[in-house]
């Protein structure tokens, strides 16, 4: 499940961890520091920089927002978010923070987390062991 993690991190959001040399990272986790972007994978828009990957993923989303939300007629704020060119680049801007800044601080968060169940449950095994 951490493997997964990582691979979600790497993969999808474009970001590197680095291990920390005077830390076990397999088991006290991973610094705020180490949490850093591939800087070669990243395409300009608007001025702010977003990750190659997160592109197509944000396009993919406002689009599949907007297929389910099209055809209702009685949500005018949907219709007119489709409509106005400048409301939408403003909502795939949103959406590009999101992914960009603000999901994989949270990921890396659940990553520590996931570290640290795997510390307390290796401490658990431990200590029933030497009873």
């Amino acid at each position: 499940m951490i493997n997964g993690v990582k691979w979600i991190l790497k993969e999808v959001f474009g970001r590197s961890l680095v291990e920390s040399q005077t830390r076990l990272t397999y088991l006290d986790g991973y610094d705020r520091s180490s949490l850093g972007r591939f800087s070669e994978d990243s395409v300009e828009f608007a001025g702010l920089k977003f990750s190659k990957h997160l592109v197509p993923l944000a396009l993919m989303i406002f689009l599949g927002i907007a297929y389910l939300i099209f055809p209702v007629d009685d949500k005018p704020y949907a219709r007119y978010v489709i409509q106005s060119e400048v409301i939408a680049s403003m909502h795939i801007l949103a959406i590009l923070y999101l992914l960009e800044e603000i999901l994989p601080i949270a990921i890396f968060h659940v990553l520590n987390l996931l570290i640290y169940v795997r510390k307390k449950y290796l401490n658990l095994l431990l200590q029933r062991s030497m009873r």
